[in-house]
């Protein structure tokens, strides 16, 4: 693997730190993943797990399981590329895809767009996260309806 990483920047403002750097490969970037999931079909059945170091570019019949209480299981997968948008101020676009053993059609997937960074928390609204982070929903043909949140925890580069 190889990568170019130019000298860090560390700034601090009043509403994030901002942590620039200028990675061009990213099969080192390793993430802990905070997964939610939300059934509300028949029981409502909401969970939340911290999944273990996960590497991008997995297949999802080589990735592990991962229960998300009594709510759903399946492995969960990510890529990692430059932003979608360059005039945005992330640097990374991590696609999540969570093979959901609930809904037999198309996986749930979302991007989450991101700096490298957290954003420094200026509230105490539990409704707002310092953590990056994505939202899905999906259901089987209307039966079934999901709702999953995708947070980065914890990253690294191995």
């Amino acid at each position: 693997m190889m990568r170019t990483v130019k000298p860090l920047l560390l700034i601090l403002m009043p509403a994030m730190v901002v942590y620039c750097s200028d990675v061009t490969e990213f099969d080192g970037l390793v993430i802990k993943f905070l997964l939610t999931a939300n059934a509300t079909q028949d029981t409502v059945c909401m969970a939340t797990v911290v999944t273990p170091f996960l590497q991008p570019n997995t297949s999802w019949n080589d990735t592990k399981p991962i229960a998300i209480g009594q709510c759903d299981k399946g492995p969960l997968t990510y890529t990692v590329k430059p932003a979608t948008d360059p005039n945005s101020y992330s640097k990374l676009s991590v696609e999540v895809t969570f093979y959901t053993t609930v809904i037999s059609a198309m996986p749930p997937v979302c991007s989450i767009e991101w700096n490298g960074t957290y954003v420094f928390p200026q509230t105490t609204d539990p409704s707002e996260s310092p953590l990056p982070g994505c939202w899905t929903s999906d259901s089987q043909e209307g039966w079934h309806p999901m709702q999953y949140w995708f947070r980065i925890l914890e990253w690294d580069f191995i």
